[in-house]
């Protein structure tokens, strides 16, 4: 009596050739995916970092607005640094520069001309046209009075947030006018 092989599914063994071939690919798979996963991670701490940056310098700016409209609009003439340890952030720098909106020579008269040009494009009767022109006589006058509410009461405010992580350094940065123009004094917070 002969035995016969057994036959099904199961009865075919791998060679060891083929075994270290799959491995082989299952490791050049296994690399590629880590890699994946490592810029994953990293891209994951930069936008955190972005935005936790973005958060402190709303909040930072938010203070700097706050005292240019308590204390005065001349408070911030210049630059300020400073840090967010307190916060609890201690990556994370700041530095906020106030500017004066300076208005350059030749504005007065600039202004005055566009004015008086602006009334005199109205359409108007000549009687009335006569009539507004008369009265616009007062706008030379009126413009220095507007040039130096503008450069008294307005301030451009520049604020950066920033931090080092493993590529260098990085910074978010806000640029926005702060003005008390047509605006009551607030209240102090603590009020």
């Amino acid at each position: 009596m002969s035995r016969r092989p057994p036959t099904g599914p199961f009865t075919r063994a791998f060679t060891l050739l083929e075994v270290m071939i799959a491995m082989s690919i299952l490791a050049f798979a296994l690399a590629a995916l880590l890699g994946h996963e490592g810029v994953a991670i990293q891209m994951s701490d930069y936008s955190n970092r972005m935005t936790q940056a973005a958060l402190l310098a709303q909040g930072k700016f938010l203070e700097v607005e706050q005292k240019l409209l308590l204390d005065g609009m001349d408070q911030l003439d210049g630059c300020e640094t400073g840090d967010f340890r307190a916060e609890g952030f201690k990556r994370y720098g700041w530095k906020a520069c106030g500017f004066k909106i300076e208005m350059g020579e030749g504005a007065t008269e600039a202004m005055t001309e566009q004015l008086t040009a602006l009334l005199g494009g109205l359409g108007l009767a000549q009687g009335q046209l006569d009539q507004v022109l008369g009265q616009a006589a007062i706008i030379p006058a009126m413009v220095p009075q507007i040039l130096t509410t503008i450069e008294d009461q307005i301030r451009k405010v520049k604020l950066e947030v920033t931090w080092t992580d493993a590529l260098g350094e990085r910074a978010v940065r806000l640029e926005r006018f702060v003005t008390t123009v047509g605006a009551d004094k607030p209240k102090s917070l603590e009020e």
